[in-house]
C-alpha cells in the first residue's frame, strides 16, 4: 500500500460482471440475425459473464453485427462490440459479444444447460 493519498490501484478486470472461463460448448447454435435458415457460425466459447460472451472463430465478423443464440425454446440476441485477430499461427479471431435484452444472464443459461 502506498503512503501517497492520490493512489490509485491499477484495475485489470473493469467489468461490472466478471468473466469465467468457458470449456464445454455453446447451449446453443449462433447465427447472424439476417440469416436465422443459414450455415450456423462455428465458434468456441472462451468466457462468459452475465452480460458477455467471448468466442473465437475463424468467421469474420464486424463490430456492431447482430447474431441470435438459439436455444431450445429461447433466442438470445447478442451484438458484436470488439473484435482481435488472433495472434500468432491460429487462424482466426476473438470476438466480444454482449446481450441485448436487459435482464438476460449468460452465466445463468449457460450453467442451465451445463455449459
Amino acid at each position: 500500500m502506498s503512503a501517497d493519498p492520490n493512489y490509485q490501484p491499477i484495475v485489470l478486470e473493469k467489468r461490472i460482471h466478471p468473466r469465467q472461463k468457458v470449456l464445454r460448448f455453446l447451449p446453443g447454435k449462433l447465427y447472424r440475425e439476417d440469416d436465422l435458415n443459414g450455415d450456423q457460425i462455428p465458434c468456441r466459447p472462451l468466457d462468459v459473464s452475465a452480460m458477455g460472451l467471448g468466442i473465437f472463430t475463424e468467421e469474420e465478423l464486424e463490430e456492431g453485427d447482430r447474431l441470435i443464440l438459439r436455444l431450445q425454446g429461447e433466442d438470445v440476441e447478442l451484438i458484436v462490440v470488439w473484435m482481435m485477430e488472433s495472434p500468432g499461427e491460429t487462424v482466426g479471431f476473438r470476438y466480444g459479444l454482449k446481450a441485448k435484452q436487459a435482464g438476460v444472464n449468460l452465466e445463468e443459461i449457460f450453467a442451465r444447460h451445463n455449459c
